[in-house]
């Protein structure tokens, strides 16, 4: 049995922050691609979030079809909470003190390029049961502004995972109401001096820079734009596990990351954290001539020791 409790609102801002960077040439097809390292720090949250089967990399990607990562942009979005005792009537009518669920693990709903640099903003209200061990149980689209991004909010609430409710000390189930917003730098978040989105524009599903002359038809490598931090696994004595796995990719022509790949790792352990956290990375596409195309990408994740005192 769930307690229902709809004045606990918890706020996703998908504000993901853009990097500056970005690649004027196409890379050389007979050059060994660049791998980008993410480095992991520790002392991250160790509890994984469902995590994709490990896949692994068959044969060698041909270097043209890799793209070189040029920079790397770790900005988690904002997540507003209102935690906060409230009673709650429950059986005889007894007033009990309940403490509300906190964020534990959370990952950003994928937003397709297109619909944020065209200013498309939206609300998902999802609803669902946040039961005594923290999993987020048969997530719901309440209501919605925007129907497109109604699966990449249910995605993404899927893998949360939260710290329970409390009644009088003891963990319990618990329905909530959770809206997740869409918030374009195209549209209400504003678009910060010097970043891409200052410099990218999509005009009839075409991508232009703004060059001293006027606009021009972009060019642009794949550019990360929100990473998501794995998760740090333990070893059966409680220690941190560290190492390093290399991933390979595809980038879609929204920015969507597909078909990731483990090529090798050096701890088994560190493989599924690493395509659990590979599967909600943004990116900038490759753009050519002003038209995203697909990409393949390598990065290497590396999992730090934890530092000794």
């Amino acid at each position: 049995m769930s307690h229902r409790f709809h004045p606990f609102l918890l706020l996703a801002f998908l504000a993901c922050c853009s990097c500056s960077k970005k690649s004027e040439t196409a890379s050389d097809p007979q050059s060994e691609p660049v791998e980008e390292t993410v480095s992991v720090a520790p002392g991250s949250i160790a509890e994984e979030a469902e995590a994709p089967a490990v896949t692994r990399e068959e044969g060698e990607v041909p270097a043209d079809e890799m793209d070189s990562i040029e920079t790397a942009a770790t900005i988690p979005p904002t997540v507003e909470t209102d935690v906060q005792l409230t009673p709650l009537n429950v059986n005889e009518g007894k007033e009990v003190v309940v403490q509300s669920p906190e964020p534990l693990v959370y990952v950003a709903p994928f937003y397709p390029l297109s619909k944020r640099m065209e200013g498309i903003e939206g609300q998902v209200v999802l609803q669902f049961v946040i039961d005594r061990m923290g999993r987020v149980v048969n997530p719901t689209v309440s209501s919605s502004t925007v129907p497109e991004f109604n699966e990449y909010a249910l995605q993404a609430a899927r893998d949360w995972r939260f710290i329970p409710a409390l009644v009088e000390g003891k963990p319990v189930d618990l329905e909530v109401a959770y809206p997740v917003r869409f918030a374009s730098e195209k549209g209400s978040l504003g678009v910060a001096p010097g970043s891409i989105f200052s410099r990218l524009d999509l005009i009839f599903d075409t991508y232009y820079v703004k060059g001293p002359d006027g606009y021009e038809l972009a060019e642009f490598e794949v550019t990360p734009i929100y990473q998501q931090v794995p998760q740090r696994p333990f070893d059966n004595d409680g220690n941190l596990i560290s190492g390093k796995v290399l991933i390979s990719f595809t980038v879609s022509t929204e920015g969507q990351t597909e078909d990731a790949r483990v090529i090798e790792s050096t701890a088994t352990e560190l493989e599924m954290p690493a395509l659990a956290a590979i599967k909600y990375w943004q990116f900038i596409p490759r753009i050519r001539e002003g038209k995203p195309v697909r990409g393949r990408v390598k990065q290497t994740i590396t999992f730090s020791p934890e530092e000794k005192e």
